[in-house]
């Protein structure tokens, strides 16, 4: 059966192509006030993943009635394609710089600081002193606010440190810059080698590894697997808090099979030979990188460069003779270090708290820290001692789930540096809570039914704790709230119809907060500086109040939120897009296109700004009912439901989006039953294709896949095997078998449907290879399809998104009769 829930408006996961463009922020420095101004961006990869693609700030609420009638217009084309609708957030150009005082880039271009106590504007760096490239690699400039100096950063020759070679005269293009808290010490990451600066002025330079290779060894950078599926950044260095200690992570990656593209390029007498471009990328049950944790005392480095001033740390006993990844580090005051260590199944997990065993010694002790709930069973202490190379005394935990998989986050230490306690995110009851752990005793801090999306600050001084979480019932919403003494408290719900999508930013001792706010129609990202103590707005710092008012005067789709009933006695939920003036007695029929991702821990209706999407652009302006399903397998709906993908990719979560589909066909009377659509991109474009291959009762006409997964074979070791185990007959290699539409009984369903494939052939994330087998397999069969290559486009295809569009729009048009 179908219910009709209330007509929340609602933003959806930010699309494929949205890559997340991962920039360095001028960080002010202590001391002499030094800041890095080499602005320069640093590209991620969007992931076939679900987790990663959720965009983390968008939420909404209620929106208003579109105008029709002579003043409203069509919405265009390029209202989406050009995201003319696009709001800015607060993180894109703001962050705190002290307790009163935030850093941000002011109309004029010029980095400044404003005290928001006062009002005061100062800037910092002129506009013209500031650089913007986009690269991945990059030159990085400082800037001396004292002696209003530029000063680039290069590296220095020194009879300790050694010096690489590079251009004479050249600056080196670096990987990594990064402050120590609250100092002038730098660390730089130089082709993989790790190197420390005492004082950016000074001409000295200290090399902390020398065992770097370019795409092969990595020191203090992630290789691509783990930037891409663990850390979800390429740094890989964690300063201790009072910048004495560098802990890094090395990656080995000679014996990771390389993976091979083309680049053309453009049209010249140089390019008479295309480029093979080769990256280490290890699928999934072939060999991984292999992983470090080392820990550098960078004064001893300073006071003596051959001293033995760096330590690795071992793995706890449980793992040091089995593959594992390390998927997270943090410090606990200066010199505790806890590092979370994951089985290859990904369902087993240790966390350690190192320390060293006497200041001055290499000898440091790992205790795993306290023990862990899973699915209301506490796993018993057991105790392992054993010696390697220095002191482990271990009390090792079995943590193991064998209903699903762990995705466990770094904890987060009490700010207090005399503390151990600290906050860890854990499942337990079927949610991921929240718990605090002091003297090994873990406090639940969040209910049943509520999930924890992010930590905001820890208040230790007042006891309280700030975090942004989501109820299950109300999954496409963000909330902040506010816990103190077992009691939690919503920060932002005052007025829910103007904060649906709520997300924080908290100053350095938790005394003011930036609140943005966001509804898909209503409120674009609206940010106010408040006084945490009362709520007390002290100014509004953002608003783009006019993208509203140009909205709310377009031929807007009409919203509607339904819950479908789907196997196993779960619901999906559907949201769908509406053409203006529909009729919903079914006087006249519309095509429908359903957009779906349906990855694990992944969702489509979310309530954050909407602008103009590409579904909002079809529903207003084409008259084409958009429709978004999430079903079992999604985010933020508890652990039963998302766990209802282990082991089986491409099941039930496939079947969810076909079942769905005949169920709105069968109840709206507005619906084409005979034009029916779907698409998707990256795991998307792999659930479009298993669905058209699955799919034997017709209910899709025709479909798209961007730049798909065809067979989990073919994709990378970390994401798959989280969620498929091992593509061998002792594991789950018919789980492989299962979730693929390359045998011959699911290609004959392509036959009868129009299929439309696009790929970028330069793709290092999901593979050109991917399409090229459906590709062969169609064609060996004598299966029409359409397809269409982008040269030297990676997954986001960022360069041809009009192309890549307005193709769509054709194809849709054609599938279903509209002139």
């Amino acid at each position: 059966g179908m219910q009709e829930l209330g007509g929340e408006e609602g933003g959806e996961r930010k699309p494929g192509w949205a890559r997340t463009l991962r920039g360095l922020r001028p960080i002010l420095a202590g001391g002499a006030v030094v800041v890095v101004v080499g602005l320069v961006t640093v590209l991620s990869y969007g992931s076939a993943r679900g987790g990663g693609e959720v965009a983390g700030v968008e939420r909404g609420v209620a929106g208003v009635a579109p105008k029709l009638g002579a003043v409203a217009e069509d919405l265009e084309f390029d209202d989406f394609l050009q995201n003319r609708f696009g709001a800015r957030s607060f993180a894109s150009n703001a962050s705190w710089l002290s307790d009163v005082e935030l850093l941000f880039l002011n109309g004029n271009r010029d980095l400044a600081k404003f005290d928001v106590t006062t009002g005061t504007e100062t800037i910092l760096v002129p506009s013209s002193v500031l650089i913007y490239r986009h690269s991945f690699s990059a030159l990085y400039f400082i800037y001396d606010i004292e002696r209003q100096q530029v000063i680039n950063v290069t590296l220095h020759g020194s009879k300790e440190g050694g010096r690489p070679e590079f251009q004479p005269g050249g600056q080196p293009y670096f990987l990594l810059a990064r402050w120590a808290p609250g100092q002038d010490r730098l660390v730089l990451v130089f082709e993989n080698d790790v190197y420390y600066r005492p004082d950016p002025r000074e001409s000295r330079d200290f090399r902390v590894t020398a065992d770097g290779a370019v795409d092969v060894f990595y020191n203090g950078v992630a290789d691509w697997v783990y930037e891409e599926e663990v850390l979800g950044a390429s740094s890989a260095v964690w300063w201790s808090r009072d910048g004495r200690k560098l802990a890094f992570l090395s990656f080995d990656d000679a014996n990771v099979p390389l993976m091979e593209y083309t680049l053309y390029k453009s049209y010249s007498a140089e390019n008479q030979y295309p480029t093979i471009v080769k990256i280490h990328y290890p699928k999934s049950g072939r060999e991984n990188p292999d992983v470090k944790v080392w820990v550098a005392d960078v004064e001893a480095l300073e006071a003596n460069p051959s001293s033995d001033f760096k330590t690795s740390i071992v793995p706890p006993p449980v793992f040091q003779n089995q593959e594992h990844y390390i998927t997270g580090m943090s410090w606990s005051g200066n010199s505790r270090l806890a590092v979370n260590w994951l089985n290859r199944h990904q369902n087993h997990s240790v966390t350690t708290l190192c320390s060293e065993s006497k200041e001055g010694t290499r000898a440091w002790s790992c205790p795993v820290v306290s023990p862990y709930f899973f699915f209301d069973r506490l796993i018993e202490e057991s105790v392992l001692n054993c010696t390697v190379s220095f002191e482990f005394d271990a009390k090792d935990l079995e943590l193991r789930n064998n209903e699903g998989w762990f995705e466990i986050d770094a904890p987060v230490f009490s700010p207090s540096p005399d503390s151990s306690d600290y906050l860890i995110k854990y499942p337990h009851e079927g949610w991921k809570k929240l718990f605090k752990v002091s003297a090994s005793n873990p406090q639940p801090l969040t209910p049943v039914g509520f999930e924890v999306t992010g930590i905001y600050k820890w208040d230790v001084g007042k006891d309280r704790i700030y975090i942004q979480g989501v109820y299950g019932d109300a999954s496409s919403k963000r909330g902040i709230y506010m816990i103190e003494a077992g009691v939690m408290t919503c920060l932002s719900c005052s007025t829910p119809d103007e904060c649906s999508s709520a997300s924080g930013y908290f100053s350095r001792n938790a005394s003011y907060y930036a609140l943005q706010c966001a509804t898909p129609t209503t409120v674009a990202n609206l940010v106010t500086i408040r006084v945490t103590e009362s709520g007390e707005v002290l100014r509004e710092w953002l608003s783009s109040q006019h993208l509203v008012d140009d909205l709310n005067n377009k031929n807007l789709p009409v919203e509607k939120n339904l819950e479908v009933d789907v196997a196993g006695g779960f619901k999906a939920q559907v949201r769908l897009y509406l053409p203006p003036g529909l009729d919903e007695a079914g006087s006249t029929k519309y095509p429908m296109i359903v957009e779906t991702y349906a990855g694990p821990n992944s969702k489509m209706i979310m309530d954050g700004w909407r602008g103009v999407n590409w579904g909002t652009y079809l529903s207003g302006t084409e008259g084409i009912i958009y429709a978004m399903i999430d079903g079992r397998g999604s985010a933020n709906r508890g652990e039963q439901l998302l766990y209802q993908l282990y082991r089986r990719l491409g099941t039930v979560e496939v079947q969810d989006q076909i079942d769905v589909t005949k169920a709105l066909v069968r109840d709206l009377r507005y619906i084409d039953g005979t034009r029916v659509g779907i698409w998707g991109w990256s795991y998307g474009g792999f659930t479009t294709a298993m669905a058209l291959a699955t799919d034997t009762g017709g209910a899709f006409k025709c479909g798209v896949s961007v730049a798909p997964v065809t067979s989990w074979l073919y994709y990378d070791s970390i994401y798959t095997e989280r969620y498929m185990g091992l593509p061998t007959p002792t594991d789950n290699l018919a789980g492989y078998e299962a979730g693929t539409m390359l045998n011959s009984e699911r290609l004959e369903n392509f036959r009868n449907k129009e299929f439309y494939l696009i790929h970028g052939n330069a793709d290092d994330n999901v593979h050109y290879q991917q399409s090229m087998m459906l590709s062969k397999e169609l064609e060996l069969k004598d299966i029409l399809f359409r397809q269409q290559s982008y040269p030297d486009e990676n997954h986001g295809l960022g360069s041809v998104r009009p192309h890549v569009y307005h193709s769509m729009l054709e194809f849709w048009k054609e599938c279903f009769n509209l002139a």
